[in-house]
């Protein structure tokens, strides 16, 4: 659970980053404010800080592979969810290899315009 964070020092990207947009979209669904000590624009300096003890960070496991000084300790759920969409041209039919990727895929859901 997130609420058990509240009182920990993060170490975040900037606030215009997808991941920070996520993770910040997941603390206040569930009604918790969080401390962010440092913000910074690349994931080696993120993992840095927080191998320095300079705070935690919240960061997609694949991020941490190779890094010395760093713990993962997996999250229970609910957890922050990226929730991935396949965009194509509207109008213009796909090449095969695109639409052979397709036929993997779900069925799509009615398409949202970019507000």
């Amino acid at each position: 659970m997130l609420s058990a964070l509240k009182n920990e020092t993060f170490v975040d990207f900037q606030s215009d980053w997808g991941a920070r947009i996520l993770v910040d979209q997941s603390f206040a669904a569930a009604g918790v404010t969080r401390r962010t000590a440092f913000e910074v624009n690349d994931v080696p300096m993120l993992l840095d800080l927080v191998a320095h003890g300079l705070g935690i960070a919240l960061v997609p496991r694949a991020a941490t592979l190779r890094h010395a000084g760093i713990v993962i300790v997996e999250l229970r759920p609910p957890v922050p969810m990226w929730r991935l969409v396949v965009a194509t041209a509207d109008g213009q039919p796909p090449s095969a290899a695109v639409r052979a990727f397709l036929d993997l895929l779900p069925a799509p859901e009615s398409p949202r315009s970019a507000a």
